[in-house]
Formats: structure tokens, sequence, C-alpha cells
């Protein structure tokens, strides 16, 4: 996965101010830039996602922003703990329910590697090797082989310049707002 790191730079009066602004200034202005790229990006990932059963694509999402030091953090992509109750290509809702406890549940971060990375066919002579103890069911003795779709490498290489491009040209105005408010406060 891509991570942005970027540097403030254009006009020296813009730049003097930003940086004469408290910490908590400066974060009001680029937490909400930072915030709206993730959310670009997660969503050129949603149209990116295959669409077997939707699951994938209902389960990308952004993280909460974090500040560690000096750096603001976001993580997007497919979120853990997504589990949902699927049949076929249709959205059933959020878990097994005792009036209907035979659908199946999903995580898609269970099979997130599999969709990206692809996978080689696999014939056994062992039956164990395509057996899942939890639920002791056997798969069968042959699986096929699945081609990669990097999907999220790949949306993420297309949203990089277009987010870079906004935070830019949205920083400025934030700055000279965030500064003009400080001005008539004190």
């Amino acid at each position: 996965m891509g991570a942005f790191k970027m540097e403030l730079s254009g006009d020296k009066n813009v730049m003097r101010m930003f940086q004469d602004l408290p910490k908590a200034a400066q974060n009001r202005v680029l937490k909400p830039l930072v915030k709206q790229g993730g959310t670009m990006i997660a969503e050129e990932e949603k149209d990116e996602a295959p669409t077997a059963t939707g699951l994938m694509k209902l389960a990308i999402g952004t993280s909460p922003l974090r500040t560690y030091k000096t750096s603001l953090l976001m993580a997007v992509g497919v979120r853990r703990g997504f589990r949902r109750a699927v049949q076929g290509s249709k959205y059933f809702g959020k878990k097994k329910t005792t009036a209907n406890p035979t659908l199946p549940v999903q995580n898609p971060i269970r099979y997130l590697h599999i969709v990206a990375h692809g996978r080689k066919a696999i014939s056994v002579v062992n039956k164990k090797a395509l057996y899942d103890a939890r639920t002791g069911k056997f798969f069968g003795q042959h699986v096929a082989a699945a081609a990669p779709n990097d999907f999220i490498e790949r949306a993420y290489d297309r949203a990089k310049t277009t987010v870079a491009e906004t935070i830019a040209s949205q920083a400025s105005e934030g700055i000279l707002a965030e500064a003009q408010s400080l001005l008539n406060k004190g």
C-alpha cells in the first residue's frame, strides 16, 4: 500500500503564516483536508472493488484520523471485523439470525489477500488440506486458480494525484481563514 508524504510549499508569506499558527490551529487546517483525501481514496477503491457478492465494496472504509508526533495518519482499505451474511450476490444483513441460521457469514479481510495477490490451483490427495477444522466442512480436492486483482493499489495510484492537488489547492485557503480568525479573536 502507498502512503502520502506531503510537504507544504508555496507563497512564503502564507507558509510563514502557517508556521506562526499554534499547533491546534495548524491541525484545524490540515485534519479536514486529510479526511477529505482519505474519503476520496476510499471512493476510488469502492469503484475498483470486485463485486462477486458486493461485500468487499461494503467493507471499504477509512479509519479515524490519528496524530502521531508531527504526522496525521489515516488508514484506508478493507475494514477488519466486517462480518455480513451473504447469499449469492445479495446483501442480507449483519449476522446470522435465529430465524435463518443457515445463511453463511463472510468477513472480507479473510480473503482479501487471495483477491489482491491471486492463488495457484490446488489439487490434493490429503483431504485435510482443504478442510476447515472450525466448521468441520470439507471443501473438495480441487480448487481453481484465482487471478490477482490488486484493486487497492490501482485505486491508490489513480487517486493520489487528485488528492494531492485537492489538498494543495485548499490548504492556502484554510491557512488564510484560520489566521484571519485568530486575528479577529485576539
